[in-house]
């Protein structure tokens, strides 16, 4: 069989394994993913539109940051949530692979996720999540993590099955 055959005859199994590749990239890149969505997002009080879910009042900023109730992260009055209360909720943090969606979700393995857009579910755009990456992160992780990595899959495979 010639290389280029050989190379057709591959793209069906290449084909049938990106879904696979995809699914360990995630895995592979778990606590990047995480940190984006942490760092990028929650800490700087973005939901998944892009949108500020809220501000600190100043009742907020006595309570957490005098005395014996310091935050994890400073409680200013006027700056956007950081959702950094007791840690609990970005250490808590996991992944899982949605292969329904072909794609995946971040998630509190306590149940915070879910608390906390209730708590605000008033103050979130239509449809937004806390724990969903917003369009401009995830098309970062697409071009920096999926997109390499299954690349270099299929030039690794194509001749290889």
């Amino acid at each position: 069989m010639r290389i280029t055959e050989k190379a057709i005859a591959n793209l069906e199994m290449i084909k049938s394994e990106i879904p696979i590749w995809i699914k360990d990239a995630i895995f592979e890149n778990a606590d990047f993913i995480i940190n984006i969505l942490q760092d990028n997002q929650l800490s700087k009080g973005f939901d998944s539109s892009g949108s500020v879910v809220g501000v600190y009042s100043w009742a907020t900023d006595a309570f957490y940051n005098k005395g014996q109730n310091k935050a994890r992260q400073p409680k200013e009055a006027g700056t956007a949530y950081n959702f950094e209360w007791s840690g609990d909720f970005f250490d808590s943090m996991n992944i899982k692979v949605n292969s329904v969606e072909q794609g995946f979700d971040i998630y509190s393995t306590t149940g915070k996720d879910k608390f906390l857009e209730k708590q605000f579910n008033s103050k979130l755009t239509k449809n937004s999540k806390l724990t969903k990456l917003t369009k401009e992160n995830n098309d970062y992780i697409n071009q920096k993590i999926l997109e390499p990595y299954i690349s270099k899959k299929i030039m690794e495979s194509i001749l290889n099955f």
